[in-house]
């Protein structure tokens, strides 16, 4: 196929993009075990709110705010989704215990 006019007086080129995490979303978490605080903060909200899932972006917002980085806030809260939604293959967390 010719190359057109416009592709060869181009006045773009592309230049392979380097990804870099947003700069508020870097970093670690700042508490220990943060994955099983995930767990036991969601099913404690989801409970205060009558066993009814709340919308993922308050359950991402509070774990962040205990000090969860964020990656692994999205992570551990869309597993717990899944999970409260019937996905057998995902597990509790270790430390992670529900009072009967």
């Amino acid at each position: 196929m010719p190359k057109t006019q416009k592709e060869t007086n181009s006045a773009a080129t592309f230049v392979e993009p380097v990804k870099v995490t947003p700069e508020s979303k870097k970093g670690s978490s700042t508490i220990t075990f943060p994955v099983a605080h995930v767990w036991v903060k969601c099913l404690n909200m989801t409970s205060d709110n009558n066993g009814d899932l709340l919308p993922r972006s308050k359950y991402i917002k509070e774990v962040i705010a205990m000090g969860v980085a964020y990656y692994t806030a999205r992570t551990q809260v869309d597993r717990y989704i899944r999970w409260v939604n019937g996905d057998l293959s995902i597990k509790l967390p270790r430390g992670v215990q529900i009072e009967k």
